[in-house]
């Protein structure tokens, strides 16, 4: 799923991170923290940062951190998604 996510299409960025957040709240035990770490990224990202539809992206992209940061029980990974948050709560 890591590497939908750093296609160069906008689109195609925002419905694999939707599918992402509909999984991280079903399923969310199948990813691991390069998940996170891509997820973290697209914040980054000035390209898609560039884009009118910017702000949907961000926010599926929010809740899908948000959801691995709740219910993931892999430890590692929910502590990097609610790390990931807070800095960026704090940007």
């Amino acid at each position: 799923m890591p590497a939908v996510l750093l296609a160069h299409d906008f689109s195609e960025k925002y419905l694999a991170v939707t599918h992402v957040c509909a999984l991280a709240g079903t399923d969310p035990d199948i990813f691991r923290l390069q998940t996170v770490s891509v997820l973290k990224s697209l914040f980054s990202n000035a390209a898609v940062y560039r884009q009118t539809q910017a702000y949907f992206l961000h926010k599926v992209t929010a809740e899908a951190l948000c959801r691995l940061a709740v219910y993931s029980q892999d430890a590692l990974v929910a502590v990097e998604a609610r790390r990931t948050v807070m800095d960026l709560l704090q940007t």
